[in-house]
């Protein structure tokens, strides 16, 4: 008898563990097939002696990388227009040799040729330090006695 009451439960589990791999082996072919947008890291970087190459982008020309940049210790940051070069390379100048770079956001075009600027991504806990409009910002901010910043 008890077994039999304890049956429902059971048939719930089952129908719910079927669901869960269901939707999992929808999302996994959907990412597999290239359902989602390729994400702004996924550019290949080629380092130079004074700046870097991108290659195997996905962006129309027109839409504005925004790119992050290590050399000498510091992390720089900028962006340019993608402009490839008949071969799907850009060239992008830092006068300086990087020791590492990447596209960090990929701001594209729409249908009339104007930039999409997607909202930001707030993650909390993590800061980019040198990501300002400052270039050369090396550390974090300066922090105040009572944990707000100077304006409140």
């Amino acid at each position: 008898m008890f077994i039999f009451a304890l049956f429902p439960l059971f048939a719930f589990a089952l129908v719910v563990v079927i669901i869960v791999l269901i939707v999992r082996a929808v999302a996994r072919s959907g990412s597999a097939s290239g359902g989602f947008a390729t994400p702004a890291n996924a550019i290949g970087t080629q380092m130079g002696a004074d700046g870097f190459w991108i290659f195997t982008c996905p962006y129309d020309p027109g839409s504005i990388l925004h790119y992050q940049y290590w050399s000498n210790g510091q992390c720089r940051a900028g962006r340019v227009p993608y402009q490839p070069g008949a071969d799907g390379r850009q060239f992008i100048y830092t006068g300086e040799r990087p020791e590492q770079a990447a596209i960090v956001r990929v701001d594209e075009l729409d249908d009339n040729g104007l930039v999409i600027i997607p909202p930001p991504i707030i993650t909390p806990g993590v800061t980019f330090w040198g990501s300002s409009s400052s270039p050369n910002d090396s550390g974090p901010p300066a922090s105040t006695s009572s944990g707000f910043p100077s304006a409140y």
